[in-house]
């Protein structure tokens, strides 16, 4: 590969890295081609990309950057599944992949600076979707003002129940 190509691909994977959420390591030895562009098609139905890229030119592409933690994972063949949207739901379509395709192996993930090992990433994927997660998060802010408005209303409540207990005694 000639030095120009090399340097328009690093740069690509540097663009590319700058709206990433997170970035997930493969090990794809002894998978079929066939095999991982099934892979790669499920993950871009999330709107995330799964490339093979040498080593070398990732390790350009993170030097000086937020993902140069990266740069110690780079051992032995390396898929790169990047995350743009949902970290969550492209764990969870890379965990599904590696129990269905017996060679393909999940190595580690960075995410929010941090790197993480094959089992958190299995934790990670054990974590509602993001949407759900924010619903949480607006229910429990909702929460004090929606007991504020129910306070509000019982005191309301309160002398209409005494008005219409006392309809009902001088009606009986």
């Amino acid at each position: 590969m000639k030095k120009e190509k090399k340097i328009e691909i690093v740069e690509t994977i540097r663009k590319n890295l700058e709206n990433a959420q997170a970035v997930f390591l493969v090990d794809y030895s002894g998978v079929d081609v066939k095999t991982l562009e099934s892979v790669r098609e499920q993950v871009k139905e999330l709107g995330d990309s799964f490339n093979v890229i040498k080593n070398t030119l990732v390790a350009k592409a993170t030097q000086d950057t937020k993902w140069s933690n990266i740069l110690g994972l780079l051992e032995g063949p390396n898929a790169f599944a990047v995350s743009y949207n949902d970290p969550v739901a492209l764990a969870k379509v890379l965990l599904k992949a590696e129990k269905n395709i017996e060679k393909l192996q999940l190595k580690s993930a960075v995410m929010y600076g941090s790197v993480f090992n094959h089992d958190q990433i299995e934790a990670i994927s054990k974590l509602p979707s993001r949407e759900i997660l924010l619903s949480m998060l607006l229910g429990v802010l909702n929460a004090p003002a929606r007991g504020f408005v129910s306070a509000l209303a019982g005191i309301l409540r309160k002398p209409l129940y005494a008005l219409n207990a006392i309809k009902e005694q001088k009606t009986n």
